[in-house]
């Protein structure tokens, strides 16, 4: 389990408001039954069903939500890079098999965010890991806004190149982009909470004038994922940008501690100035 938030009082609470059953697999004993039993039997009734899945990989879970009556709300707890330390394995591509499955795919900001989506109308996925940082953390953003936030009000703004990212690699972001600015390579940074962004405003004014998008996810892209970006792009008459993705070398990683993970992997901040500068 690696998000300490979904032991609070303030998520169990809004848990317990917006929910009508709540299946928690850290706290799911064999006095409960079987789990993967308990969802089955719950994604087929007309309910609010809040699943949160710590061990069980979402591949099974996705067609379950799909095929059921429940609305439901599925928490990762152990996304991306430190999934293998505490599942034991990498959920791999659950982005854009989420979507797939017709689930919404939400990445947090921050930590507490996670209940702004609970009154969501349609079934969602939300990705969370230990990575994603707590609200009192970072800058001041409004998260209740849709589309992209900038960082450019705080100083990370240049011409060199658009950085993207998600919850969990912000503040590894922030941190590169700092570098960069650093030695002269100074960029535009947003960050989304949800993968599947909306392309306006200052984000796309920011792409016209540097026609570089970088961006920065927690998970392997596949080339699903790669059309999608330069087919919104094209929609947004952005037809002239180059995309590059920095995503994690799960290969390189021999840690089975979150600690060194992410500089395995080569996606935190020190290694991300490096692989952008390529």
């Amino acid at each position: 389990m690696t998000s300490d938030f979904l032991f609070t009082d303030a998520f169990i609470s809004a848990a317990k408001k917006h929910f009508d059953v709540l299946l928690f697999e850290p706290t799911f004993s064999s006095k409960d039954g079987d789990f993967l039993g308990a969802v089955a039997h719950h994604t087929h009734q007309e309910k609010k069903l809040l699943i949160v899945s710590s061990k069980t990989p979402v591949d099974i879970l996705f067609p379950l939500i799909q095929t059921g009556k429940a609305t439901t709300t599925l928490i990762n707890p152990s996304c991306g890079v430190p999934g293998f330390a505490n599942k034991g394995f990498w959920d791999m591509r659950d982005i854009a098999k989420a979507r797939d499955f017709g689930l919404q795919v939400v990445e947090p900001i921050y930590q507490e965010q996670v209940i702004d989506f609970f009154t969501m109308t349609s079934s969602c996925y939300i990705r969370l890991n230990e990575h994603i940082s707590w609200k009192d953390q970072l800058p001041a953003v409004d998260a209740s806004k849709t589309g992209c936030i900038s960082f450019q009000q705080y100083g990370y703004s240049g011409s060199n190149g658009t950085i993207l990212c998600f919850g969990s690699l912000l503040v590894d972001t922030l941190y590169g982009a700092g570098y960069l600015q650093e030695e002269g390579h100074a960029m535009d940074v947003f960050v989304s909470s949800n993968p599947f962004f909306i392309i306006k405003d200052t984000l796309k004014e920011s792409l016209q004038r540097t026609e570089n998008l970088i961006i920065v996810i927690d998970q392997h892209v596949g080339s699903l994922y790669e059309i999608w970006v330069k087919a919104m792009l094209s929609e947004a008459g952005l037809n002239n940008i180059s995309v590059h993705f920095i995503t994690p070398y799960y290969q390189h990683i021999s840690s089975v501690s979150t600690e060194y993970m992410y500089e395995q992997a080569q996606i935190d901040g020190f290694n991300m100035v490096k692989r952008i500068k390529v």
